[in-house]
């Protein structure tokens, strides 16, 4: 049998243990109320990692999340906190002024396509902005985006009259590059439906479409000169550009040649090929084509 002395130990071992791990205890629900408490008293905002010129496009990875006291956010106006935010909303954004690694992002330190100083932020210096109506299908297809370079087409012919044959008026066509290496800014790919009423057919309503694109491009002024003068006198339409940059000379000229109606077909110029036959009517005379049958 134990003796007085050793339960006298053993009960006063066992109290202290029991001290102790009550003492633990409350040590540590204290520690996670108070790191429950400085959890609750911090905030994450967003910030630049990276420096960012003006104009330059922002990216998710140019952007990470601080932690900062609730107090010191209350005093910063604009600042973008993690709570109900998502980061990929600024993908497309650009920056209005240059940032610097380690800075606050503030709501007006970006610009979003969607705000109308966009365009403007995304021009490049001593360049101008045009929108231009292009062929919806020969628009790439709908396949342009914005960034991507392009080249632009005019095409052009002579409008028909009631003393011209058909030949003759083909015959005037011609397709040009009238632009170079442009960039584009932005692209309307929507086909409206546009209600007309056949003058010819006064009880039925026939649903046309519109097949224009509306494209951005940043251009210079003599370039911006050229497009408008060309969308009102023919047809544009757009050429995808290569993303490799272009070395070689020929192929830089190539890009002022001019294509008419005796490339499409090469026979056209042989006289061997065609006759022309004057026609009388009253006061005018209409020249026609005509080609042998071999």
């Amino acid at each position: 049998m134990l003796s007085t002395k050793k339960i006298i130990y053993l009960t006063f071992a066992v109290t202290l243990i029991g001290l102790i791990g009550i003492y633990r205890q409350l040590s540590n629900t204290s520690l996670n109320q108070q790191v429950s408490e400085n959890v609750k008293s911090q905030v994450s905002v967003l910030t630049i990692n990276s420096d960012i010129n003006a104009g330059q496009s922002i990216a998710s990875n140019h952007l990470t999340w601080s932690l900062i006291s609730v107090a010191a956010a209350n005093n910063m106006v604009g600042i973008i906190q993690r709570e109900n935010f998502d980061i990929n909303k600024l993908n497309e954004s650009i920056a209005r002024v240059s940032l610097k690694k380690g800075e606050f992002l503030r709501s007006d330190n970006f610009v979003l396509p969607n705000q109308s100083d966009y365009l403007t932020r995304v021009l490049q210096k001593n360049k101008r902005a045009i929108a231009i109506k292009v062929d919806a299908k020969a628009a790439i297809a709908g396949l342009v985006n914005p960034g991507d370079f392009v080249d632009v087409m005019f095409f052009h012919q002579l409008e028909k009259r009631d003393d011209q044959d058909n030949w003759v008026v083909a015959s005037s066509g011609s397709a040009r590059q009238i632009v170079t290496n442009v960039r584009l800014l932005a692209v309307d790919r929507d086909i409206k439906p546009k209600r007309t009423i056949d003058n010819e057919l006064p009880e039925s309503k026939n649903e046309k479409f519109n097949e224009q694109s509306t494209v951005t491009l940043e251009v210079s002024v003599l370039e911006a000169e050229k497009l408008a003068l060309a969308q009102e006198l023919g047809q544009l339409s757009l050429l995808l550009r290569s993303a490799h940059a272009i070395t070689n000379s020929d192929e830089l000229l190539s890009d002022k040649t001019v294509a008419t109606f005796s490339d499409v077909l090469t026979q056209y110029n042989k006289q061997t090929d065609r006759a022309n036959m004057v026609l009388l009517k009253g006061k005018h005379q209409v020249v026609s084509h005509y080609k042998f049958k071999e």
